[in-house]
């Protein structure tokens, strides 16, 4: 039968993988349907679309048909790229044609599960096909809930790794780590929208979930700036605590406060060094309040932001290879209080010291240098070195 006679309007090339398809099906006893689902069987496909066609087997074959999924595909074209991509039922394969499909195996028993939506019959040997749209997988609520958890906690994992890699200078590393920050809050954003919603990243994003959701996230794509990744990162942070807290709220986890608290001053009390390393006072200001206050070593200080940054480029005029290294970061309610060195080619300025930073709502609102001795190990509880 021609496929354009079952309701399918195809291109030359997605009709004749199709009408192999049928062949197959029918000539091979371990088949019993197959059918084309997504944009084709919806309706909405264009020239960019591939094809989602699914090879049903009776239950007693499926294990063998999986087990020679490779060679059913090949008797559709000659295929260029071939991958499951740890997907056991499904294939992912381009033609030498250029036609492109995900081939999916179901089982006879459960194949209603394969996809969600319309489909459109290509062969039928038992009649099996008979509703016109499938009602898909049904997410088990307990593997939601877990999958959720996960998200909640892997984030700051993320944060934390893209943390390191500013405090270190390493720009590629921190934009891989903020693309996989914003891909998480993403996540969290599709099981916002509809909780039965799978893992996808930015698939067909833009289709399934209203653009007013991810929206805000549009600007944190940036290049390999410090600033604009802090900036960006201060935005992905934000739309994981609006949404993750309200799901953590409405399925009765716990959110990770503490988690937050800790990574984010952590990152921007190291994000705040770098820019001291890189002599980036453009950066600085990023991180500091409007009130910023600077105590040096000698108790001396600097009030505001506009004075804090005139001293800063001041003492990066005078001092251009003056850099800390922090060995040892501890946190207690809003201030971090650090351990390590500074190198400067100024004897005065080499050697251990100790910093806190007060941080108030993602910004630094005080830094403050002390001298590395006992008695100021003892006022801020450090151990002795």
């Amino acid at each position: 039968m021609d496929p354009a006679a079952r309701g399918l309007n195809l291109p030359p090339c997605y009709q004749r993988i199709v009408e192999r398809a049928r062949e197959v099906v029918d000539a091979d006893e371990r088949f019993v349907a197959a059918f084309v689902a997504g944009s084709h069987a919806e309706g909405g496909a264009d020239s960019q679309s591939d094809l989602d066609l699914a090879l049903i087997a009776t239950d007693a074959a499926y294990d063998e048909v999986l087990a020679h999924r490779e060679a059913f595909a090949r008797q559709l074209g000659e295929p260029l790229l071939l991958e499951d991509f740890d997907t056991p039922h499904m294939l992912f394969v381009i033609l030498s044609d250029g036609a492109e499909l995900e081939l999916a195996f179901a089982r006879e028993a459960d194949f209603e599960r394969t996809y969600a939506g319309p489909i459109l019959a290509v062969a039928d040997k038992k009649h099996i096909l008979r509703s016109s749209t499938l009602p898909g997988p049904e997410p088990d609520p307990d593997q939601q809930l877990e999958v959720l958890h996960g998200l909640l906690e892997a984030f700051w994992h993320d944060v934390s790794h893209f943390a390191t890699a500013v405090a270190r200078g390493h720009l590629w590393w921190a934009h891989g780590q903020l693309d996989a920050m914003r891909r998480q809050v993403i996540e969290l954003i599709r099981l916002n929208v509809d909780f039965r919603s799978p893992a996808e990243g930015y698939d067909k994003l833009d289709v399934y979930v209203p653009t007013d959701a991810y929206a805000p996230l549009a600007g944190t794509f940036c290049g390999l700036d410090r600033i604009a990744m802090l900036d960006a990162a201060r935005v992905v942070l934000d739309v994981y605590r609006d949404v993750g807290s309200r799901l953590a709220t409405q399925h009765g986890l716990t959110f990770p406060h503490a988690l937050d608290r800790l990574i984010s001053q952590r990152l921007v009390v190291q994000a705040f060094n770098a820019c001291i390393n890189a002599r980036d006072a453009d950066g600085l200001g990023s991180l500091m309040t409007e009130d910023h206050t600077f105590i040096d070593s000698e108790g001396a200080s600097v009030h505001g932001k506009p004075s804090c940054l005139d001293a800063w480029r001041g003492f990066f005029d005078a001092f251009p290879d003056y850099r800390n290294t922090f060995t040892e970061l501890s946190t207690h309610a809003d201030i971090v209080t650090v351990v390590g060195h500074s190198t400067c080619s100024n004897k005065l300025l080499n050697g251990p010291a100790l910093w806190t930073a007060t941080v108030r709502d993602s910004r630094v609102a005080e830094w403050r240098v002390y001298e590395d001795s006992p008695a100021n190990r003892a006022e801020l509880a450090i151990s002795s070195a």
